[in-house]
């Protein structure tokens, strides 16, 4: 989580970067080439910076499953099946429609 907002405050530093290249651009102060140079390594260091954000995001919903080599074997049936509704729970946002009759799944 740390490393998260590390990354969110870069990518923000590196937007107002951009932003003052641009501005600096339409003053007059940098030509079109270097302008273009810069805008070029600021736009890949901002995509590089929030493909690592989205890893980390995704990596931070992720649930935490069970660990698998407890063995199923060893649980009783009752403990199988409560851990089959779990993992499907989380697996499943919302029933099939045409699962649904009457507000009641089949």
């Amino acid at each position: 989580m740390e490393r998260i907002g590390k990354i969110t405050g870069e990518m923000a530093q590196v937007q107002e970067q951009k932003n003052e290249a641009l501005r600096m651009k339409l003053r007059g102060e940098v030509d079109l080439q270097t302008y273009r140079a810069v805008a070029r390594e600021l736009y890949a260091a901002h995509d590089k910076l929030a493909r690592e954000h989205k890893s980390l995001t995704s990596e931070a919903a992720m649930p935490e499953l069970p660990d698998p080599s407890l063995g199923w074997e060893d649980l009783s049936a009752e403990d199988r099946r409560a851990l089959t509704e779990l993992l499907v729970d989380k697996i499943i946002i919302a029933p099939h429609p045409h699962k649904i009759v009457d507000r009641r799944r089949h």
